[in-house]
């Protein structure tokens, strides 16, 4: 039954002693009705910490001298098929089949609050829950034409990395254009200790260069 159900029997059964001596005593209140009450409320610390968990990763080309400098990640290998397949799960920490699928590593803290943290562009969950990721998106551009590039997200987790099997790109005809490429969704049973980084690839072998980039990643429910 729902904490709702719950309360309500417990109410019921509270009335239906009306009228009967020593019949309503406060253990019994506390444990039919109040307790599933409370079961089933959200305090307001508990909302405040759903509230205010969040950190966000990426990259700015604009520095703080005012001079532009895009983030450029060379040596990509491409993988030859246009569809850029994820790896299967799980995979070693070094040495898997990543399925040309490199980790980027150079992205910057942009804000952060609350249990998460962020080490080598990785967001480190503290608290195990289910998260979503509020935004995600990147400008970018490619050395190939005719090239389609995609990204995921890997998740370190007790020696091994786990894949989204669901990668967000795109494919530029000329690949000097910038594109922006976007995406979202949920990262539930996320694990306490777990590292959170962005994985790319690319069809052919290519430099891609991020002009401007953002993900946001916020706590949903705390186990």
């Amino acid at each position: 039954m729902s904490n709702r159900t719950d309360a309500q029997a417990g109410i019921d059964a509270q009335k239906a002693k009306q009228g009967l001596r020593d019949s309503i005593d406060p253990i019994g209140q506390a444990n039919d009705t109040l307790e599933p009450l409370l079961n089933g409320a959200v305090m307001i610390d508990e909302l405040t910490e759903l509230l205010n968990t969040y950190a966000s990763v990426g990259y700015t080309q604009k520095q703080s001298n005012g001079t532009n400098v895009p983030l450029v990640i060379s040596g990509l290998i491409g993988t030859g098929n246009e569809d850029l397949t994820p790896p299967d799960n799980p995979q070693p920490l070094t040495g898997g089949d990543y399925k040309g699928f490199v980790k980027i590593s150079q992205f910057e803290e942009i804000d952060i609050n609350g249990s998460l943290t962020i080490v080598n562009g990785e967001i480190i969950i503290a608290d195990s829950g289910k998260y979503y990721v509020s935004h995600a998106w990147l400008d970018v551009s490619c050395t190939a034409n005719g090239n389609n590039i995609g990204f995921i997200f890997g998740i370190e987790r007790a020696g091994q990395y786990i894949f989204s099997q669901r990668p967000t790109g795109m494919r530029a005809s000329n690949g000097q254009d910038r594109t922006n490429i976007s995406g979202g969704g949920f990262l539930n049973d996320m694990l306490a200790g777990d590292k959170l980084s962005v994985w790319v690839a690319s069809e052919k072998d290519a430099t891609i260069t991020v002009y401007d980039a953002n993900l946001g990643l916020n706590l949903r429910t705390k186990d």
